[in-house]
């Protein structure tokens, strides 16, 4: 498979343990969410790996936007 130069056309998928810091969190709290199913996760096998655009797309569903001062 040729590597391009573009990361961001690439998939990157990312293994519990480097999706965790992605999302500022600890592994336990990844597994967590996983679990209750927060987020999309992949399962190869018994392997579980998180697509990097999904976790994005989840931080942006988090964020809290500040308040608007009256």
């Amino acid at each position: 498979m040729p590597k391009s130069g573009n990361v961001s056309t690439e998939i990157m998928r990312l293994s519990i343990a480097r999706a965790a810091p992605v999302l500022g969190v600890s592994t336990f709290t990844l597994r967590r969410w996983i679990r209750e199913r927060r987020l999309p996760y992949h399962r190869v096998g018994r392997r579980i790996v998180l697509d990097r655009r999904d976790l994005e797309v989840f931080l942006r569903r988090c964020r809290v936007e500040p308040r608007q001062r009256q």
